[in-house]
């Protein structure tokens, strides 16, 4: 090329390496005019090299034309998002709580009873009184009110769509049962052990009242039961079978796997993160199997109920489900 022979050298090594970055470059580009030409888009063609390229669409706001035919698919997607954050915001526990203390200081029902922070002791030789604190009534009332205004929230809008409490049928009573449950024979050995260790301890149960007769405990799972319905319902409801009719069953499921996945990131452990997207293919799978949010609510159920119930009687600083 210049009379040396190191510049011939280069020149014999990139002239194989252009040649195959120039054919990819025309496979691509072949690839990407097959997919232009599946998704329906209008545009102009050009040739270069035998291979089609396509420039810009010339019409973008027919692409972006409302169709109803997805209709029912985007306003769940974006309902649920809209319950969600007011649920998130409206209903956190720290924000019940204050409302408990604050009707409590209002009507001047007397003080709390006692409780411990996450993750604390009973200081030596303490004896707290026995009564529902501020803390456990805010937890309740989080559960109790949070699942009822999901719950409510999307009854509403299947009632919109035409299928009010669709999602709430049993068509399959003995299914929903086996399927529910069956996970448990491995699931729950696995939790009953997990709950012995510092760092579930430290956040369940989620009531902190250091004395919590069975008849709390019992209340605790009510309120899961309220809580856990509310929130299948939300993900595996409505949402989920208008995603599945409209996109098919597989992005459906991965879809609202992923967003109830999202719904856990404020949680402290990440294992429990990372396996809320897991366990909402399974959600899923269980409530498009069985016909109804059953199913998945009561495999749901069953595991916060274990995991609360193994932590409680072994955190050593609650008397748990003893009576008084």
């Amino acid at each position: 090329l210049d009379g040396g022979s190191g510049a011939l050298d280069v020149g014999a090594q990139l002239v194989p390496d252009l040649h195959e970055l120039a054919c990819g470059a025309l496979v691509l580009a072949e690839v990407a005019d097959e997919i232009a030409l599946l998704d329906g888009h209008g545009g102009s063609r050009c040739s270069l090299g035998g291979a089609l390229y396509r420039a810009p669409m010339d019409a973008p706001a027919a692409a972006l034309a409302w169709d109803p035919a997805v209709g029912a698919a985007v306003t769940q997607i974006l309902v649920a998002a809209a319950l969600f954050v007011v649920f998130h915001y409206r209903f956190d526990a720290v924000v019940c709580q204050r409302f408990v203390a604050s009707r409590r200081r209002a009507t001047e029902r007397g003080a709390p009873g006692a409780s411990i922070e996450r993750g604390a002791a009973l200081p030596p030789g303490g004896s707290p009184r026995v009564g529902l604190s501020d803390q456990a009534a805010g937890v309740l009332l989080r559960r109790f009110a949070g699942g009822v205004f999901l719950l409510l929230g999307v009854l509403a809008v299947e009632a919109l769509f035409g299928r009010p409490g669709a999602s709430l049928a049993l068509p399959h009573p003995a299914a929903t049962l086996l399927l529910g449950l069956a996970p448990m024979l491995v699931v729950g050995p696995v939790l009953a052990l997990a709950a012995r260790g510092p760092a579930v301890q430290a956040l369940q149960p989620e009531i902190r009242d250091a004395v919590q007769p069975p008849g709390l405990v019992a209340l605790s799972v009510l309120g899961w039961g309220f809580y856990l319905l509310g929130y299948e319902h939300l993900f595996r409801g409505p949402l989920l079978v208008s995603l599945a009719a409209q996109l098919g069953v597989w992005p459906a499921l991965t879809i609202t796997a992923a967003l109830y996945s999202f719904a856990h990131l404020g949680k402290p452990l990440l294992g429990e993160a990372l396996l809320s997207l897991p366990m909402g293919l399974l959600f899923g799978v269980l409530a498009l199997h069985t016909g109804g949010v059953w199913a998945p609510w009561l495999l749901h159920l069953a595991i916060a109920a274990t995991t609360e119930v193994a932590a409680g009687r072994a955190h050593p600083a609650i008397a748990y489900g003893r009576p008084v």
